[in-house]
């Protein structure tokens, strides 16, 4: 081949290839999905329809890296709903719920309102022990948003007898589940639906897919994401006092932001005062400090390493984590995975996401090898430190002139109210133009004000508006 000619196809195979080479997508055997959906263990009927086919083709084809991120929180969230679940008596499936739900993200809010991990409504909230306000939002709060889904959940199985009934009526409530059943003149699921808004009817498909895909997940080659161990090593704690984010920090050493992400209930980083304590979520490793500061017991000590005869000690290894080691053990005897998660103080869910060769296994043989996570030390508070108590800034730490300004200023632009669903509005004392309100005050979010009450900055607002600011 003379060289020109080799030049020129050199040139145009370069340029006819990317420059970076592209994944294939991963391809779906829907006939192959199909009868493995149709013996999937579940606690509703396992039918497979286009609905089921829809959710599927998005958790294991079109969304792999959306999937691979939620399966990801199971580590953080599935230990408290087991937790839960076993206390209650309720089938371990229902953990899935909140995949459905709001795709395990605790700050998810829906077009209607509702928010949470389990997605709760602002005006049902509070027949579940959860309280909504300015300053708390509970349905963001792992703890007490799972004991009142598992509630209600309970409630509607003992009433309808039937899962399929009860998670309907998660769904769109107990009594248009109930109309549904005298219009049918049926319990079973397959004849009430009929009468059961569309929602509701995609509502149990759309529980067999994520059941489906926790169950298979590893089958289809996701690779779920690693989580911070400080994310799913943790402990709840009880704070009898008003004490705000930046305090805790002082005290445990733990960010900010690790702190706001495991507990987003508390929208402006402060833990009022609650009579019987308020439930706050900490790293294990800082759940020590916590009691050392409010002197709820004396620190026994902790080993890190596992003491136990049926547990032979192989070796540590240094991870990224400075705050965190890597131990492997052997096991001398055989155990279930029940067993073995209590001897290592760690949920089944945790073992087995650190354990991937365990593949689900009830027992485990003798000989088998496993890997555990520990805190490499446990931080304590320094008791001395009281002698000089650090400041705890309010909600909007300002100094004390500013604060006498804004007061005043407050009273003579107008006021501030609490609307439904506790939303704030502003009333103004006089005709303003909104500009000059939003000029006055700055922490206001001016976007969401004008979209909110469809203003253009030059409208003029009078005191008989009350304009919503949050």
């Amino acid at each position: 081949m003379p060289k020109y000619t080799l030049f020129i196809f050199l040139t145009i195979n370069f340029f006819s290839k990317p420059l970076h080479a592209e994944t294939p997508p991963f391809e779906l055997d829907f006939d192959q999905l199909k009868l493995e959906v149709a013996v999937l263990e579940c606690i509703v009927e396992p039918h497979y329809n286009k609905v089921v086919q829809s959710y599927l083709n998005r958790y294991l084809k079109t969304g792999r890296s959306y999937s691979a991120r939620m399966i990801g929180r199971t580590d953080i969230y599935f230990p408290i709903f087991e937790a839960y679940l076993e206390a209650e008596g309720l089938p371990e499936d229902l953990k899935y719920l909140p995949i459905v739900e709001s795709a395990l993200n605790p700050k998810g809010t829906s077009r209607v309102g509702a928010q949470g991990l389990w997605q709760f409504m602002p005006n049902t909230a509070p027949e579940f022990g959860m309280q909504v306000s300015i300053d708390v939002d509970e349905r963001m709060d792992t703890n007490l948003a799972t004991k009142g889904a598992l509630s209600y959940l309970k409630k509607s199985y003992e009433r309808f007898q039937s899962w399929e009934l009860a998670l309907a009526a998660y769904n769109a409530g107990p009594g248009r589940v109930n109309r549904a059943i005298k219009r049918s003149r049926s319990k079973k699921f397959s004849r009430v639906k009929r009468y059961l808004p569309r929602e509701t009817q995609n509502y149990i498909p759309a529980f067999i897919a994520a059941t489906f895909l926790m169950k298979n997940y590893e089958k289809y080659e996701l690779i779920p994401h690693t989580q911070d161990l400080d994310l799913v090593l943790t402990e709840t704690v009880v704070l009898n006092q008003q004490i705000n984010f930046e305090l805790i920090k002082r005290i445990t050493g733990v960010d900010r932001a690790t702190l706001k992400r495991l507990n987003p209930s508390y929208i402006n980083e402060l833990v009022p005062f609650k009579k019987g304590g308020s439930l706050f979520i900490v790293p294990s490793r800082a759940a020590k400090a916590i009691y050392d500061y409010q002197d709820l017991y004396a620190y026994q000590g902790q080993r890190l390493a596992i003491d136990h005869p049926d547990i032979k000690f192989v070796r540590s290894e240094n991870i990224p984590s400075e705050h965190y080691i890597k131990t492997v053990f052997k096991l001398k005897e055989e155990l279930t995975t029940g067993a073995l998660s209590e001897i290592v103080r760690v949920s089944k869910h945790i073992l087995l996401s650190w354990n991937p060769t365990f593949n689900q296994k009830d027992t485990l043989e003798s000989g088998l090898q496993f890997i555990t996570f520990k805190p490499s030390k446990y931080i304590r508070y320094n008791k001395e430190m009281r002698t000089v108590p650090p400041k705890i800034p309010g909600r909007n730490p300002l100094p004390i002139k500013s604060i006498e300004r804004e007061n005043r200023r407050q009273q003579k632009l107008g006021i501030f109210v609490v609307g439904k669903n506790n939303s704030l509005l502003f009333k103004p004392s006089r005709t303003i133009r909104l500009k000059t309100l939003l000029s006055n005050y700055k922490e206001w979010n001016k976007s969401f004000i004008l979209r909110k009450n469809k203003l253009k900055p030059e409208d003029l607002v009078h005191p008989s508006d009350a304009i919503r600011i949050k």
